[in-house]
């Protein structure tokens, strides 16, 4: 497979002498959305698979948890013919094994989990039961032959999804709200699952009486959950400004947005960055897309652990963050993570990533519950 070209990811990623750790040593690195060119065959060694190129070799990803440091951006030339469609599939099943060949007996090589898009590299195959498509990671199953089970879902390219021009805010004023946020901060490829901002399931179950404690940051913004979280509960998961601005907070041992999290003002804009760890920025700081804040927690949240996302507008309102990301951001993020009827709570309205009210920044004794937790 050399010839592949490959993004970084996860960063610093070491490049190394030889393939391992173990005996090896460090001769530099590489940053985020750096590519390197494979000029030989990967190889597995503890616990990694590693891909050489013209500097040395660099892990590409975990073989026990999952954690991703390098993905293909133009693959080696294929012998299929350029008019032959390749299908992209979403796993639709919590962890979906990717295998050696198309077998159970097989090796296990990674995962994939709930959302990920794998795209079709090879003809699909039957074996052990199953029906196999192989992708750029390996081969996984799609689905049982002898029944309806199925763990991958052929997904077509979404059509574009276009922001408001103005948002309507709750005194009857509007905002034209700008695009920020020029880079994710969580790289995608390492986005497990996606909780969206305003009326999900999970907000509408926190307005219970007994989750009375957990909804103690202002009614978890009016019954409504008050941010995106980018979800991955894999150790050293960077996190990242991905716009400009100032550190305005840097709070340590919280119990609001647990255990750690900063705050980065840019105009009329703060942006806080939640259920993080390892801070590596400070007050007053002043920040780049590229800076890095910290990583995602996971001592705390375990296999929950992700980064809460929240934006505030003029220090009075909770808005979307989709709604500050670039535009092609958001339509990657919304295309990975499309299965929006079991996101949200069933309700006559806000049934969608980008129709969810503006919110109300207040207190918890002021804060009025918004949406089916009203009448829930």
């Amino acid at each position: 497979m050399a010839g592949r070209t490959f993004r970084v990811i996860n960063a610093p990623l070491n490049i190394r002498n030889a393939p391992g750790i173990n005996g090896t040593r460090v001769i530099g690195t590489f940053a985020v959305d750096q590519t390197f060119t494979e000029i030989g065959e990967p190889r597995e060694a503890d616990g990694f698979r590693w891909l050489q190129h013209e500097r040395g070799w660099s892990a590409e990803r975990s073989l026990t948890d999952g954690r991703v440091f390098a993905e293909v951006v133009a693959s080696e030339p294929s012998a299929t013919p350029p008019t032959a469609a390749r299908r992209t599939l979403r796993v639709n099943t919590p962890v979906l094994n990717i295998r050696r060949a198309p077998s159970l007996s097989a090796p296990v090589l990674s995962v994939a989990f709930s959302g990920e898009r794998l795209t079709e590299t090879g003809e699909p195959r039957e074996a052990d039961g199953f029906r196999w498509f192989q992708h750029e990671r390996g081969w996984s199953a799609e689905r049982k032959l002898d029944s309806n089970e199925s763990y991958a879902v052929e997904v077509q390219e979404m059509p574009p999804i276009s922001a408001p021009q103005r948002v309507e805010l709750p005194d009857g004023t509007s905002f034209a709200p700008a695009e920020l946020m020029v880079r994710l901060p969580v790289a995608l490829g390492q986005i497990q699952w996606i909780q969206y901002f305003g009326n999900t399931r999970f907000a509408y179950n926190l307005t219970t009486d007994r989750n009375t404690q957990r909804r103690r940051a202002y009614l978890y913004a009016q019954g409504l959950h008050g941010g995106v979280d980018f979800g991955n509960p894999n150790a050293e998961i960077a996190v990242f400004a991905g716009m400009t601005g100032r550190v305005s907070a840097v709070r340590l041992n919280t119990d609001m947005y647990a255990p750690n999290f900063v705050m980065i003002v840019n105009g009329s804009y703060t942006v806080i960055y939640g259920h993080i760890a390892n801070v590596a920025v400070s007050l007053g700081q002043n920040v780049t897309p590229d800076t890095r804040i910290a990583t995602i927690d996971t001592a705390h949240n375990g296999a929950n652990a992700h980064l809460h996302l929240e934006v505030r507008y003029q220090g009075q309102w909770i808005i979307n963050p989709l709604l500050i990301l670039r535009a092609e951001l958001r339509q990657a993020l919304l295309s990975k993570f499309d299965d929006y009827a079991s996101e949200f709570q069933p309700f006559d309205k806000w049934q969608t990533p980008l129709d969810q009210p503006v919110l109300q920044l207040s207190n918890p004794a002021q804060a009025v519950v918004i949406g089916p937790a009203v009448s829930g």
